[in-house]
């Protein structure tokens, strides 16, 4: 049934994108460099978008793609930063992330509402007719806000119903006349799916490469291995390759793969969409292991609990099957959006001893949920939550003295969907207020919520728990000094160096003789920014920095100075 509904979904994109192509889009910037591109593998998840080029600069005008209105414009330390959404007609979403700040209008609309609610970060869902904007209208500025790491412009497409991420490259005429590149395929013993290992590998070079391209048609390359792989009676297949827009650019995603045995089609992935609940299955789709992470190879066998919506013509999970010991050829084509393909052919036999491990036996069920419960405990592992049928162990302390805490091991770490632990405070005289889950080798901080009397947490990982108590208050370091006349004239604007051991920044407010004043935070830098403006009074000022931890825990930083 998943894949019939695969085949249903891939002609419904296929005709939806031959409706999107036709959509009436401009860039969003005057000159666009792509330095990664739709569902490039990313730690953890796929990206969503086009990550576009601005160097070192900030402040490059960002364009709206096309006629619309802000239907969402949000500030965060984290993620996206700065970033506004725009609702255009045909059922589509355009995201700009990242922004060093946004337009006068949408700016002022912003710092209204921030002072509103007395924070710096918002998040407002304007209504149709508020904020309208009319194609190449200038929205914002380039810049390197949130969990972004250098100075470059975020930009999504979405589809307005389902808020999948679509690919961008569907809605623009670009020019690419260069073929994607494979660079490595690898073979899987496929015995045990949890523990699925590389059993042969070749890393690919172009010598063997030739040109098949015909006049006035798609860049066309092949590449033929005269190697022979010897396997067993069954497999999974990877590859790693990537996409060049412009010579010698960016090494980023290609569109589609197709994988045939003997010229029968019998697998196929394609990057149209990506729905945002389900980038999680990266962690099953790609090699996680240490050895091959960094080569982003894309494992064409499916995992028992992978529904990504992107695979079609899938046979037997794409595992492959040798039924004699004759040489069978495989060939793997990988094309962009413009139809520049590469064509890798080899031939692959099985192996004439065979010696096959004996296959183990999950207890548990991945698409079912499980609960291991007593009365100090409860952890719950929803359906889904693992990629494969698993095996699971936990133990408990056995001291009664011990602190409250479970260990929880098995096959795999890596989870697509967070358990949920509850825990029993065994810590006397305690305000509940201030307890918490701690995962205790690595530290991280679960969560804390009291829920009917058990500590609550989550965790997208296993690990040994523990209940824990945050009542330390964050710290609060001034990055510049204050003449001992207290005279801050000369300045230009306020920092702040910050931290937490435990749970995490929280909230953080600035008051000026009482009153709450517009301030920034930058959580990758730990900084707060307080910047003087026209707003600022004169005279004599009573500065107040409060920052509190996600566990309430509040740290005052307070200096009287003459502006």
């Amino acid at each position: 049934m998943r894949l019939q509904r695969s085949h249903i979904f891939s002609l419904f994109l296929l005709l939806s994108f031959f409706c999107f192509s036709q959509a009436d889009f401009r860039l969003p910037l005057d000159k666009i460099t792509v330095t990664g591109n739709f569902c490039e593998i990313r730690p953890n998840h796929f990206h969503a978008g086009l990550d576009l080029r601005t160097d070192a600069s900030k402040n490059l005008p960002i364009y709206s793609i096309g006629d619309g209105y802000v239907s969402r414009i949000k500030i965060s330390t984290y993620g996206y930063g700065h970033v506004i959404y725009i609702t255009h007609p045909g059922g589509y979403v355009s995201v700009y992330a990242h922004q060093h700040h946004f337009t006068d209008k949408l700016e002022k609309h912003m710092r209204k509402k921030q002072k509103e609610s007395e924070t710096f970060e918002l998040e407002l869902f304007p209504a149709k007719d508020e904020l309208p904007v009319k194609k190449g209208e200038i929205i914002g500025y380039t810049g390197n806000t949130g969990s972004s790491q250098a100075p470059h412009l975020h930009f999504e497409i979405r589809d307005e119903k389902t808020e999948a991420a679509l690919n961008p490259f569907k809605f623009f005429n670009l020019t690419d006349s260069v073929a994607p590149t494979i660079d490595g395929i690898y073979f899987y013993d496929t015995n045990d799916l949890n523990n699925a290992f590389v059993i042969d590998k070749k890393k690919i070079t172009e010598s063997s490469k030739t040109d098949k391209t015909k006049s006035g048609e798609p860049k066309s390359e092949q590449l033929t291995l005269r190697d022979t792989f010897l396997l067993p009676e069954c497999f999974g297949f990877g590859f790693s390759a990537f996409d060049r827009h412009i010579k010698n650019g960016n090494q980023n995603q290609i569109l589609s793969a197709e994988l045939y045995l003997d010229e029968n089609i019998f697998y196929k992935h394609s990057y149209d969409t990506m729905a945002f609940d389900k980038s999680k299955y990266i962690n099953c789709f790609t090699d996680l292991s240490k050895e091959y992470k960094k080569e982003k190879i894309q494992k064409c066998f499916l995992s028992k609990n992978e529904f990504l919506g992107i695979f079609s013509d899938v046979s037997h999970t794409g595992e492959i099957f040798l039924k004699d010991t004759l040489a069978h050829k495989i060939k793997l084509i990988c094309k962009d959006v413009l139809g520049n393909k590469q064509t890798l052919t080899f031939n692959v036999k099985r192996q004439k001893i065979i010696i096959l491990a004996e296959t183990k036996k999950y207890k548990y069920d991945c698409l079912k949920e499980l609960v291991f419960e007593d009365p100090t405990m409860k952890l719950i592992f929803p359906e889904k939550c693992f990629f494969n049928d698993y095996n699971l162990f936990y133990t408990k302390s056995k001291k009664p003295t011990d602190r409250n805490s479970v260990h929880v091991f098995g096959v795999r770490t890596a989870m697509y969907l967070p358990c949920s632990i509850y825990m029993k405070n065994n810590l006397p005289k305690i305000d509940t207020s201030k307890l918490c889950i701690i995962e205790v080798t690595s530290g991280n901080y679960c969560g804390g919520k009291m829920v009917d009397g058990f500590v609550f947490g989550t965790s997208r990982y296993l690990g040994s728990f523990m209940v824990g108590c945050d009542t330390t208050a964050p710290t609060i370091k001034p990055l510049q000094k204050i003449s001992k006349t207290k005279s801050i004239s000369s300045l230009k604007k306020l920092e702040f160096k910050i931290a937490d051991n435990l749970s995490g920044i929280g909230n953080f407010k600035v008051f000026i003789n009482g009153k709450w004043y517009y301030s920034t935070h930058e959580s990758k830098d730990h900084k707060i920014t307080y910047a003087f403006d026209e707003d600022t009074p004169k005279g004599e000022l009573n500065f107040v920095l409060k920052l509190w931890d996600k566990k309430g825990n509040l740290c005052e930083y307070k200096e009287q100075f003459t502006r």
